[in-house]
């Protein structure tokens, strides 16, 4: 006879999710601002993974999702393994304020950016939120600063202040102190800027299109 499974979806599975949650609460290190549905949630993600996690990744995974990390991406991130290590805690580089030709500002122009590359810019759309809302991918790229240098790239304060807050790596680098949050925010005297890539990108295009005539 063939031995019974006990995977994620089978009552013995269920039940290694159960006693695996219990294990966590009983930890002095577990989290006092999870409610009932981010437990819930916790056991949607280890179902979904069908392992057992460590205790580093269960705080992770449960910071995540107070943190506003849906399921999905969850998920998404430890099978994929995009969010950094634990114990790597390198800092997101960015200016202090959209520099001067930031195209996130509503009075630059595709003329202001340097060597500006319409293309690259078409390409960026994977890294803001589409016209339903949704998105980025957490597997998605950083907007960076057109001033970065290869290897060393900035993030773009101007997406950041727009819709960085937005992105499930954006996210995570806040809960992990990589990122400050009042970074995903305009501060006092900044100038006005984009709410959307749609919107920031029919500037960009009128704006070429009238250096070209």
């Amino acid at each position: 006879m063939g031995g019974r499974s006990c995977g994620p979806h089978t009552p013995e599975g269920t039940l290694v999710i159960v006693l695996t949650i219990r294990r966590f609460l009983m930890n002095k290190s577990s989290p006092s601002r999870m409610t009932d549905r981010h437990y819930d949630d916790l056991a949607r993600v280890i179902r979904r993974l069908g392992a057992v996690p460590s205790e580093a990744q269960l705080s992770t995974m449960s910071a995540m999702l107070r943190n506003g990390v849906s399921v999905e991406e969850v998920v998404h991130l430890q099978r994929d393994g995009e969010q950094p290590h634990p114990e790597k805690k390198e800092k997101l580089s960015t200016l202090k304020k959209p520099c001067a030709a930031c195209p996130w500002r509503k009075r630059s122009s595709a003329q202001d950016i340097p060597n500006f590359d319409m293309e690259l810019a078409e390409r960026l759309s994977d890294t803001c939120p589409d016209r339903q809302g949704m998105g980025p991918s957490p597997s998605g790229r950083l907007f960076a600063c057109h001033q970065s240098k290869e290897g060393d790239e900035l993030v773009c304060a101007g997406w950041l202040a727009s819709v960085g807050d937005a992105h499930p790596l954006i996210r995570l680098a806040v809960l992990q102190d990589r990122l400050s949050p009042e970074l995903l925010r305009p501060r006092k005297n900044w100038p006005s800027l984009h709410s959307t890539y749609h919107e920031m990108m029919a500037k960009l295009r009128r704006t070429w299109k009238d250096s070209d005539e």
